[in-house]
């Protein structure tokens, strides 16, 4: 039995990726594995990964900067119910990025950041 492999796919190793998503998911537990997930990827370079894990990494960014952003927001508002309600839309925002991002890479597909 014999396996051929077209040139043209190349094998790269997203297992980085996979694991930011999963301590992204995992950020209700005190917000320390969105830390931890924020800090591996800041100290990774987009540049010098795959085209696809290049394209994830920065949208992982992306998603734990606005996220982060958003919840000093919700911190700063004095009204409850604004709080809440802002809350909710942040964390289902974010939730939303960790899913598609999660499927995108599954399927080797890039994203468009």
């Amino acid at each position: 039995m014999t396996i051929q492999v077209r040139e043209d796919m190349a094998v790269q190793d997203v297992t980085l990726g996979y694991l930011i998503y999963a301590l992204m998911a995992a950020f209700p537990l005190l917000l320390l594995p969105l830390f931890a997930a924020f800090s591996i990827n800041m100290i990774q370079q987009p540049a010098q990964q795959s085209p696809l894990l290049g394209q994830h990494l920065i949208w992982q960014r992306n998603s734990c900067i606005i996220f982060i952003l958003l919840l000093l927001l919700v911190w700063s508002i004095h009204s409850t119910a604004g709080a809440v309600v802002l809350a909710a839309l942040s964390i289902s925002w974010f939730y939303y990025r960790v899913a598609k991002g999660w499927l995108m890479l599954s399927e080797r597909k890039e994203i468009a950041v």
